[in-house]
């Protein structure tokens, strides 16, 4: 990663956040890429790729992540939709042969883990790939796999991610750790 640069998110008084240029953000891109087409790529690094790949290209939000379904992604056409809910506006951008390569590979994994899924069908883009189980107001709750994601989902599989690749790269010269905030990289690829 690039040169450190610190800029204030307003969080709480004193956080800073070091800024992600978009060098860094597609040296991010490739990593997740190379990951997500090897053969024993795991199903989230899959839908991560897919996921960071349709922000890369579009500047797709985590609600609209969430909110995306099998309609809007259209590998035939080489297109991908994305309805903007802060502008209420409607993105359709053609895909690069990278881009389309994770998509189609999410869109078999998919199938799949809807085949676990107690309940049916439905048509949203992203679900998730493993149960999921935390402490809720009534006890414990558990998410199944095949459910659609929801936006807490995109951060975790961003951190669970990100938190794999810093400490399977730390002390690497020349290796800077990777962003724990989605936002981040989203923002490199807004910035002009």
């Amino acid at each position: 990663m690039g040169p450190e640069r610190s800029i204030p998110v307003g969080r709480s008084v004193g956080e800073q956040v070091r800024a992600v240029s978009r060098d860094d953000a597609e040296g991010v891109w490739q990593a997740l890429w190379r990951q997500a087409v090897a053969e024993d790529a795991p199903d989230d690094v899959v839908r991560l790729a897919t996921m960071v790949g349709i922000v890369r290209l579009t500047g797709a939000r985590r609600a609209e992540l969430t909110r995306m379904t099998l309609g809007d992604v259209r590998p035939r056409k080489g297109e991908v939709t994305v309805r903007r809910t802060k502008f209420r506006q409607i993105t359709t951008k053609p895909m690069d042969e990278d881009l389309l390569r994770v998509v189609r590979e999410w869109g078999k994994r998919r199938r799949r883990l809807l085949r676990e899924l107690a309940g049916g069908e439905h048509e949203a883009l992203f679900v998730t790939c493993h149960h999921t189980m935390w402490r809720g107001v009534s006890g414990m709750v558990t998410k199944q796999v095949g459910l659609p994601l929801s936006e807490q989902g995109v951060l975790l599989g961003w951190r669970r991610w990100v938190q794999r690749m810093n400490v399977e790269n730390a002390g690497r010269p020349g290796w800077e750790p990777l962003p724990r905030r989605f936002e981040q990289i989203r923002q490199a690829w807004r910035r002009p």
